[in-house]
């Protein structure tokens, strides 16, 4: 017995993660990338096989659903089963509000809080979005929370989550919306490049206990056992704290100034700009990005 499956996109297209598409091929589905059906073939009433044309590409200069087929490149498959999965998409249409919620591509248009062109109403997750994972259905709840709460008490959500956000990407801060007297986090979201690794040991991440590729081809079993609170523990340990610092003294001990004033446990060291020359010892010596070097304007 053969898996084969066949999709339009490239392999760097596939709307899948590549462990996904590395586990089906462990498991000996073969995948057929870059092409799509061009009929099904039949023996009276009995499916024989499928004609496949070349796929050019998926999308078009919009970034549109829009196949393009070379015509000239086909294959056929010889088939005992054709399993069609095209997908899925969100209809609006069944939600059954009142007219002038606008809709486009199968989606609800919303802003950057998640309000629709109806008052009051809010949409996140897949049916607001082209993108479909936990995280982003995860972010677009958090700030369409956000916008509601500001719809309720008459403030403007846009302006509010401006001020709440975490990098570029449209992340926001909980923290900084519940408890906006807490200490304000700098805007800069630190990068593994800022960090100086020399000060960590390199320790390898935890991998879930997984079957082995024959016994997920056995059944519906579930694949993947998770990890134990040990593992967790461990894998909570490989995180830098990025941006955060930790009292490791690092800036005080290589301070050729001797110009770091060190803070009672628990509070942040200070700078003494009177002996400080700017050399940026303390900045490159810092594992964790916690310091900051910038130019001073004069």
């Amino acid at each position: 017995e053969e898996v084969q499956m066949v999709c339009l996109e490239s392999r760097g297209e596939m709307p899948a993660f590549s462990e996904e598409i590395e586990e089906a091929e462990q498991e000996g589905v073969i995948v057929k990338n870059s092409w799509g059906p061009k009929r099904i073939l039949q023996e009276g009433e009995r499916v024989r096989g499928v004609e496949l044309v070349r796929c050019n590409s998926v999308f078009d200069k919009e970034g549109r659903f829009n196949p393009s087929f070379d015509e000239s490149k086909k294959m056929q498959l010889e088939v005992d089963n054709i399993i069609v999965a095209i997908g899925e998409e969100a209809d609006p249409s069944s939600l059954g509000l009142a007219g002038g919620l606008m809709a486009e591509g199968g989606m609800i248009v919303t802003d950057q809080t998640g309000a629709t062109s109806l008052p009051g109403i809010f949409a996140g997750g897949d049916i607001a979005s082209p993108i479909h994972n936990i995280a982003q259905a995860i972010g677009s709840g958090k700030r369409g929370a956000v916008a509601i709460d500001c719809y309720l008490r008459k403030r403007n959500p846009a302006d509010v989550i401006s001020r709440i956000r975490v990098g570029g990407n449209g992340a926001i801060s909980m923290i900084k919306y519940l408890h906006p007297e807490a200490r304000a986090r700098a805007p800069y979201v630190v990068a593994f490049s800022d960090l100086n690794t020399q000060y960590f040991e390199y320790s390898d991440r935890v991998r879930k206990i997984r079957l082995l590729p024959f016994e997920r081809r056995q059944g519906f079993e579930e694949v993947a056992f998770g990890i134990t609170e040990e593992m967790a523990m461990r894998e909570a340990g490989r995180c830098f704290s990025c941006g955060v610092c930790n009292e490791c003294g690092n800036c005080y001990i290589f301070c050729p100034d001797i110009s770091i004033l060190k803070g009672a446990r628990g509070l942040e060291h200070k700078v003494n700009y009177d002996y400080c020359k700017g050399c940026g010892i303390c900045f490159v010596e810092c594992p964790r990005y916690a310091l900051s070097l910038e130019v001073e304007q004069r």
